[in-house]
């Protein structure tokens, strides 16, 4: 029994045995009283009266009723000091085991969150580098925004993750793509601005260099553009997808928007339109040959006439579906220009009934001309 507990005890029997010790002391002082008035100092004899026997046995049943008062009192004393007792043993283990429950939840919710940093981490081995964030406690956050100290689910809620109106991470990346599949409804460098804002608010970095095409926003280099942004979307896709298979939402793959490659027609016009704008906020990245705007247009009309091209001297095929995907760094860039020459030159000769204007057809090759000039002036490169 506890130390505290059998002290309360003692004290109450030690109360309760004055009590007891002094109804005793009263029971026989009125008994004494009642026995003097009724005996022989008074009478010379002990009372032969029936009624004088019967109150003395009413005052014995008395004192008798005052003694096992004051024990009922005391065993009724007794019991409350045990229940009182018991209920703080009872409010103590309570918030004993509460105490212990925070415990176990914060170490659940602590390691789940490092479990889900390592696991990006892999992510990022599988992009080759390519891309990797330094705010993955905030993407944790952002995909688990129910979970904290006090309660951790391991799985997401698929319905809840791409719920009209939610700001976690697939959501909003959801939004930027879909602004991009609808282009012609907004500017390009507000795209490209709030495609930034994203990247940066979960610390996404991409490793490659900017290209050529990509925008300058206020003379910070966004490292997206014509020719970077579809590539690095899916890889950015990508790493989205397999972040929310860490919470079993295996519907990811199907509900994660992608790139239409038809929009990019739209990407490339805005670009063209942004170049010969006046905008003072925005710019493109030249290429080496500071000829990017007539490549631009040679592709854009390449585009329009959904053209195939096959080259007979490196293994690059220029049409429609991935005239966009090609990657200039991963060619010799004079000779990617060569061949986005060769090809339009080719589409023009095939198209020119379907040119609507002379002027057009002119304006082409006039670019044609002006890329082979940019480059045969620093590369010896033939373009017969």
């Amino acid at each position: 029994m506890n130390k505290n507990m059998r002290d309360e005890k003692d004290d109450i029997f030690s109360s309760l045995k004055w009590l007891i010790v002094v109804s005793i002391i009263l029971s026989v002082i009125f008994l004494g009283f009642y026995w003097y008035n009724v005996s022989l100092p008074v009478n010379n004899h002990i009372s032969d009266k029936n009624d004088d026997w019967s109150a003395f046995a009413s005052i014995v049943g008395a004192c008798g009723s005052l003694i096992a008062a004051f024990g009922t009192i005391g065993v009724i004393g007794i019991s409350i000091k045990q229940f009182r007792y018991q209920q703080e043993q009872i409010d103590k283990q309570d918030s004993r085991w509460e105490k212990e429950f925070e415990v176990l939840n914060f170490n659940k919710y602590m390691n789940h969150i490092d479990s889900f940093e390592q696991y990006l981490k892999k992510i990022e081995i599988e992009t080759n580098g390519r891309l990797y964030s330094n705010k993955k406690n905030k993407i944790y956050k952002s995909i688990f925004e129910n979970n904290n100290f006090y309660t951790c689910s391991y799985e997401l809620n698929e319905n809840e993750i791409f719920k009209p109106g939610k700001k976690n991470y697939a959501k909003l990346y959801d939004n930027i793509i879909d602004m991009i599949n609808r282009c012609e409804d907004f500017e390009l460098y507000n795209i490209i601005n709030i495609f930034q804002h994203f990247m940066s608010s979960y610390g996404f970095i991409f490793e490659k260099s900017s290209q050529p095409g990509d925008l300058i926003i206020n003379g910070n280099d966004t490292k997206f553009g014509v020719f970077s942004i579809y590539k690095k979307h899916l890889v950015l896709r990508y790493y989205i997808q397999q972040s929310l298979l860490f919470g079993r939402c295996d519907t990811s793959f199907e509900n994660l928007k992608i790139i239409n490659i038809k929009s990019m027609q739209s990407v490339i016009k805005k670009t063209i339109e942004l170049i010969n704008s006046d905008n003072k906020e925005c710019s493109i990245q030249d290429n080496n040959f500071n000829c990017i705007y007539y490549v631009l247009k040679l592709i854009l009309h390449l585009y329009e006439f959904n053209f195939v091209y096959k080259s007979k001297y490196n293994d690059i095929t220029l049409k429609f579906a991935n005239l966009v995907t090609l990657d200039p760094e991963e060619y010799n860039e004079p000779i990617f220009l060569r061949e986005i020459c060769y090809a339009a030159k080719q589409s023009i000769d095939e198209n020119k009934s379907r040119i609507k204007k002379e002027s057009e057809i002119k304006e082409l090759y006039s670019c044609i001309d002006n890329i082979k000039s940019s480059v045969q002036r620093i590369s010896h490169i033939d373009f017969d």
